[in-house]
């Protein structure tokens, strides 16, 4: 986790109004990993909201993990390989998966963050 606090991030529940908050990790769910997970971090026109858990939320039918393989020092004698579970709408899973590769996500804490390359996902 690169930073200390994290943020609410919400899924459509269906409708314009009714959506399903967690607390995520703002350095790994940064606007390219938002728009292919279809998560946001605004509210918007949601006027209900229920806060879950990762665990609830990927046993429901709303949302599913995506397994990435993300890599730090690609092709060189540093390299270094870690999994990394992020949660999805199940809409677009499939999609999500071609998406997210060759982007970057930070890994770290505070002066140790570092971007990860995301080589797989599954």
């Amino acid at each position: 986790m690169a930073t200390a606090k994290k943020r609410p991030y919400y899924i459509s529940l269906g409708t314009a109004t009714e959506a399903l908050m967690l607390q995520l990790d703002p350095d790994i769910y940064d606007a390219d990993v938002q728009t292919a997970t279809g998560l946001t971090p605004t509210k918007g026109s949601v006027v209900k909201t229920l806060k879950t858990t990762v665990k609830q939320i990927t046993g429901s039918s709303f949302a599913g993990l995506i397994r990435l393989t993300v890599t730090k020092g690609l092709n060189t004698p540093d390299e270094e390989t870690r999994n990394l579970n992020i949660v999805c709408e199940t809409s677009l899973l499939d999609t999500a998966k071609v998406a997210l590769i060759n982007k970057t996500v930070n890994l770290g804490y505070r002066a140790n963050v570092t971007p990860w390359t995301i080589t797989g996902a599954r």
